[in-house]
Protein backbone atom coordinates (compact mmCIF):
# COMPACT_ATOMS: atom_id res chain seq x y z
CA UNK A 1 0.00 0.00 0.00
CA UNK A 2 1.24 3.47 -0.84
CA UNK A 3 0.98 5.31 2.52
CA UNK A 4 2.20 8.74 1.33
CA UNK A 5 -0.46 8.72 -1.36
CA UNK A 6 -3.09 7.74 1.20
CA UNK A 7 -2.02 10.56 3.54
CA UNK A 8 -2.08 13.04 0.66
CA UNK A 9 -5.60 11.93 -0.30
CA UNK A 10 -6.80 12.28 3.30
CA UNK A 11 -5.34 15.80 3.59
CA UNK A 12 -6.84 16.79 0.24
CA UNK A 13 -10.25 15.46 1.31
CA UNK A 14 -10.02 17.38 4.58
CA UNK A 15 -9.23 20.61 2.73
CA UNK A 16 -12.13 20.10 0.33
CA UNK A 17 -14.46 19.28 3.24
CA UNK A 18 -13.65 22.51 5.08
CA UNK A 19 -13.68 24.61 1.91
CA UNK A 20 -17.12 23.25 0.99
CA UNK A 21 -18.41 23.93 4.50
CA UNK A 22 -17.11 27.48 4.39
CA UNK A 23 -18.63 28.13 0.97
CA UNK A 24 -22.06 26.77 1.82
CA UNK A 25 -22.61 27.59 5.48
CA UNK A 26 -20.23 30.50 5.93
CA UNK A 27 -20.95 32.32 2.72
CA UNK A 28 -24.00 31.20 0.76
CA UNK A 29 -26.55 30.63 3.53
CA UNK A 30 -25.09 32.91 6.22
CA UNK A 31 -28.07 35.25 6.03
CA UNK A 32 -30.41 32.34 6.81
CA UNK A 33 -28.46 31.57 9.98
CA UNK A 34 -28.36 35.25 10.96
CA UNK A 35 -32.14 35.50 10.80
CA UNK A 36 -32.41 32.76 13.44
CA UNK A 37 -29.56 33.92 15.69
CA UNK A 38 -31.78 33.98 18.78
CA UNK A 39 -32.17 30.19 18.55
CA UNK A 40 -28.44 29.48 18.84
CA UNK A 41 -26.09 29.68 21.81
CA UNK A 42 -23.94 32.77 22.19
CA UNK A 43 -20.29 32.53 21.14
CA UNK A 44 -19.18 32.35 24.78
CA UNK A 45 -21.45 29.40 25.50
CA UNK A 46 -20.41 27.67 22.29
CA UNK A 47 -16.77 27.92 23.30
CA UNK A 48 -17.62 26.68 26.80
CA UNK A 49 -19.24 23.49 25.48
CA UNK A 50 -16.89 22.93 22.53
CA UNK A 51 -14.55 20.51 24.37
CA UNK A 52 -17.52 18.29 25.21
CA UNK A 53 -18.62 18.28 21.57
CA UNK A 54 -15.15 17.35 20.38
CA UNK A 55 -14.89 14.61 22.99
CA UNK A 56 -18.25 13.21 21.94
CA UNK A 57 -17.01 12.94 18.37
CA UNK A 58 -13.72 11.30 19.33
CA UNK A 59 -15.23 9.01 21.98
CA UNK A 60 -18.81 8.15 21.00
CA UNK A 61 -20.99 6.14 23.40
CA UNK A 62 -20.87 2.36 23.03
CA UNK A 63 -24.61 2.01 22.36
CA UNK A 64 -24.81 4.05 19.16
CA UNK A 65 -26.80 1.43 17.28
Amino acid sequence: MNYPRLVFAAVAALIVFFAWGFLTEGWLIRKDFAALAALYRTSDLQMKYMPFGLASVLFPPKSVY
